[in-house]
């Protein structure tokens, strides 16, 4: 449903004054109108001299007829583009590029795209990362972001080189090529795994039979004089072969003459194998940052990022949860699940930014027993939106223009401080719950106050027994903003259209997609 993607840049203005009957009088039901009803009377055109009252940092705009009342809204950018510095045009995101078709697409293995620049054309370029290296995500920003392949050593532009006879590295990492240990070589050069170290010949190793020999094991002669055969730094021993050693996989190390031991705290190696110390404990997992953008070789430790942050991990060295991305001139909170890996699990709190909307709904009604409530020094859209923001309990809110100025602002507020719920994707969960779509397939999951009022939230579309088929209905209608469980069955609903009238469902991040478990801290 592609009607939730992009960055938001609005601006709202009215270009008539007439006001239309009060809320309850006469004609409510010719002014409430389900998505895609007959009669419904609204247009687009476009007008690039009417746009030009627009805000500066966006030039192209549509009129949304409605009625007696006209109002102007900023283009959306779409997937994958970002709202350009200036503010005129979308250009691609950061980890998108232009491709030949003109459609902004991720800017793929082995390149990286800034998504920044002076031009548009430097904006959306696509950087190769050089010879011999290669990227761990499909969305790579920087230079940074580029790893050695396997038997290289890292080094900048198109400077990498196979590892030399007697040094290995595993790729995927920033590093250069490491030296064997205890006076082992390689046969030739690009080794990729300490496993390809071996004896130089059998009188280094005169302690063990001929099979182990070479076998990737520290010997008797390489190691001093006790003269038996060890696992070399960043091998164990417990699935050795006759005379080998296997190799401590990601997220391990291995000193030596011992068991693998687990990287604390979340951090996990740059190395794909072969990690000899705790100080190869230096990047962190996806989803989990370092204090400081550093990760301590002495103590190596990361958290995970909080709602409103990511990161894709691996970092060599460590990095900071990077706070979600948001347009120019978008002012709003941006949320995320707790622990998220891309940007492209940030959301604003609100669909858009101050006073409009570019949903294809205009409210979703309530029904008596959602009791909303009453803000009255919100007289404004913009202050509605933010009054619903300021409250720990507001899960929505509508905004109509027409009521006298302290009933214009109504919230529905939950009954404490809103939390994730305890809802792990059973069919019949003990209390009534409230899915309000995000984006595609992202719900921010909320309590309803009652098993009527889940059953009144929303027009009606279809009900279900199983929480998964309720989901996808919802995901494969366009017309669906969000289902309910009311404790006997699951319904999903869709907003209206309603002249002079505005509401957003509010997000909090803890709450989006709720019955996935968070990623596990170790």
């Amino acid at each position: 449903m592609g009607r939730w993607s992009g960055v938001l840049v609005l601006v709202f203005c009215l270009a008539a004054a007439a006001q239309p009957a009060a809320w309850g009088s006469g004609g409510t039901a010719a002014r409430l109108r389900a998505l895609g009803a007959a009669g419904d009377t609204r247009q687009l055109r476009q007008a690039a001299s009417d746009c030009a009252r627009s805000v500066a940092n966006c030039t192209a705009c549509q009129y949304e007829r409605a009625g007696s009342r006209t109002r102007a809204v900023c283009k959306a950018c779409a997937a994958g583009h970002a709202v350009s510095d200036k503010g005129a045009a979308c250009w691609c995101s950061p980890g998108y590029h232009r491709n030949s078709s003109s459609l902004c697409t991720p800017c793929g293995s082995g390149y990286w795209c800034p998504g920044t620049g002076s031009s548009r054309a430097e904006a959306e370029a696509r950087r190769a990362c050089g010879a011999n290296k290669i990227t761990l995500t499909q969305h790579a920003t920087s230079d940074l972001d580029c790893l050695t392949q396997p038997g290289y050593g890292w080094a900048e532009g198109n400077a990498s080189a196979p590892c030399p006879k007697g040094t290995f590295n595993p790729g995927y990492n920033n590093r250069a090529c490491a030296s064997c240990a205890g006076g082992l070589t390689t046969s030739a050069p690009g080794a990729d795994s300490p496993a390809d170290c071996r004896a130089a010949s059998a009188e280094q190793a005169p302690s063990l039979p001929a099979a182990a020999r070479g076998a990737a094991t520290a010997t008797a002669a390489a190691l001093g004089p006790a003269r038996v055969a060890l696992a070399p730094a960043g091998r164990n021993l417990r699935a050795a072969g006759a005379g080998g050693a296997t190799p401590c996989y990601r997220g391990y190390y291995g000193q030596g003459g011992a068991l693998c031991t687990l990287c604390p705290a979340d951090t996990t190696t740059s190395l794909l194998a072969g990690a000899a110390a705790l100080r190869d404990c230096d990047t962190c997992r996806p989803g989990f940052g370092a204090a400081g953008g550093k990760i301590s070789a002495a103590e190596p430790a990361c958290g995970m990022c909080a709602s409103g942050s990511y990161s894709i991990g691996y970092a060599p060295g460590g990095a900071a949860c990077a706070a979600c991305p948001k347009a120019s001139g978008f002012s709003g909170k941006m949320v995320s699940r707790r622990g998220a890996t891309t940007p492209d699990a940030c959301v604003g709190e609100f669909v858009s930014d101050g006073a409009t909307t570019t949903l294809e709904w205009d409210i979703i009604p309530m029904g008596a027993n959602a009791a909303l409530e009453a803000a009255p020094a919100a007289t404004t859209l913009g202050a509605c939106q933010a009054a619903c923001s300021a409250s720990s309990k507001c899960q929505y809110f509508v905004f109509r223009d027409y009521e006298a100025a302290a009933s214009r602002c109504k919230l529905r507020l939950a009954g404490g401080p809103i939390a994730k719920l305890a809802f792990a994707g059973e069919d019949a969960p003990a209390t009534s719950l409230l899915f309000l779509e995000v984006k595609e397939s992202l719900y921010t999951v909320y309590a309803a106050k009652s098993a009527a009022d889940a059953e009144a939230v929303g027009e009606t579309l279809s009900t279900f027994k199983a929480f998964a088929a309720a989901r996808k209905s919802c995901d494969d209608d366009l017309s669906c903003v969000g289902f309910s469980w009311n404790t006997t069955h699951w319904r999903t609903f869709a907003g209206v259209k309603w002249e002079g009238a505005i509401g957003k469902v509010r997000v909090v991040g803890e709450t989006l997609n709720s019955w996935i478990a968070e990623p596990m801290a170790v």
